[in-house]
C-alpha cells in the first residue's frame, strides 16, 4: 500500500516536472491553478471560440423539499467543448487541469460517431477564462460576464492571508 502511494507521488511529481507551465497555489489552499503558457492560452481560446460554448444565465428553480415549494433564482455558469476526436479533449484536460470528460453515444444511428465532451463549471470556468480572455473573439462578451461576476464575488470574500481567484 505504501509502495502504491509512493508510486503515485513520484508519478505526480514527474508529470508536474514535465509541464512547461507553472502551478500557483491560491490563498484558499484548496485549489491550485495551472498557469498556461501564452501559446497554450491562445490555442485553448481558439478551441473554445470555435468549437465550444459558454453559458451564463439565471434560471428559476422550485424547491420541492421546502414547505410552500418556494421558487428561487439561481445562476448557471458552465463551459463545454464537444468533439468527435478524443485527443483534443485529452489535451484540454491536461493543459487546463480543469473539467471532466463525458461521452455521448448515438445508439439509434449506426453512422454517427461517439461525441467526447469536455465540461467545466463554476470556478473552473472562471479560472480558465481569466487566463484566455484577451485571446477570445466570439465568446468574449460571455467571458466578461463570468469574470465580472466572480471578481465582484471574490472582492467581498477573503480567504486566509489574501484574496481568492486572482491570477
Amino acid at each position: 500500500r505504501q509502495n502504491k502511494k509512493r508510486e503515485q507521488r513520484s508519478l505526480q511529481s514527474h508529470r508536474q516536472a514535465n509541464r512547461s507551465s507553472t502551478y500557483t497555489q491560491e490563498s484558499k489552499g484548496k485549489w491550485s491553478v495551472r498557469t498556461m503558457s501564452p501559446t497554450e492560452r491562445a490555442y485553448v481560446a481558439g478551441i473554445i471560440d470555435g468549437e465550444g460554448w459558454v453559458e451564463y444565465r439565471y434560471v428559476q428553480r422550485r424547491r420541492n423539499t421546502r414547505p410552500g415549494k418556494p421558487i428561487y433564482r439561481t445562476l448557471i455558469i458552465r463551459m463545454e467543448v464537444p468533439q468527435v476526436d478524443g485527443r483534443l479533449i485529452d489535451y484540454l484536460m491536461k493543459t487546463t487541469d480543469e473539467g471532466n470528460r463525458d461521452i455521448k453515444r448515438f445508439p439509434n444511428n449506426p453512422n454517427a460517431k461517439d461525441q467526447h465532451r469536455w465540461r467545466v463549471s463554476h470556478h473552473g470556468v472562471y479560472r480558465i477564462l481569466k487566463q484566455i480572455y484577451k485571446h477570445l473573439i466570439v465568446k468574449q462578451e460571455k467571458a466578461k460576464l463570468v469574470i465580472d461576476h466572480y471578481d465582484k464575488k471574490f472582492l467581498k470574500k477573503t480567504f486566509g492571508k489574501g484574496r481568492f481567484g486572482t491570477v
